[in-house]
């Protein structure tokens, strides 16, 4: 009896798993997919239980109308609060210079080319 040449030939070697499965399989997927998924169940956990009072109810109409209006009001007012804070930094990050100069003074570790009785009497 003759065998079909299908058998003489060896089988086809399985299919080698990508890198990206075995990386999945094992655990440590760094996919950006499955990073914005996890990143979505813990966000919808998290406004799951910010939702929620604290008896597990969800939240009353006054609730809802309370969060809804600190959330305006942190939206209309978070700009100005990051120029607030920008236009400190400046302020502070110009006046260093001097502050800087007038304590080495203060330490006398900067003498200055005259005389001030005041503040020799100070610092002595």
């Amino acid at each position: 009896m003759l065998l079909p040449i299908s058998h003489l030939a060896p089988p086809p070697p399985p299919a080698q798993p990508s890198v990206a499965e075995v990386r999945r399989a094992l655990g440590v997927s760094d996919d950006a997919s499955a990073v914005a998924a996890s990143m979505e169940a813990k966000n919808s956990a998290f406004m799951d239980l910010v939702a929620s009072t604290p008896i597990k109810k969800p939240e009353s109409e006054a609730e809802r109308r309370l969060r809804e209006a600190a959330e305006w009001v942190i939206d209309t007012t978070e700009e100005r609060a990051y120029e607030g804070q920008k236009s400190f930094l400046v302020m502070c990050m110009m006046t260093f210079p001097a502050w800087f100069l007038l304590l080495f003074v203060a330490l006398g570790v900067i003498k200055l080319p005259f005389d001030i009785p005041g503040l020799d009497n100070l610092l002595m």
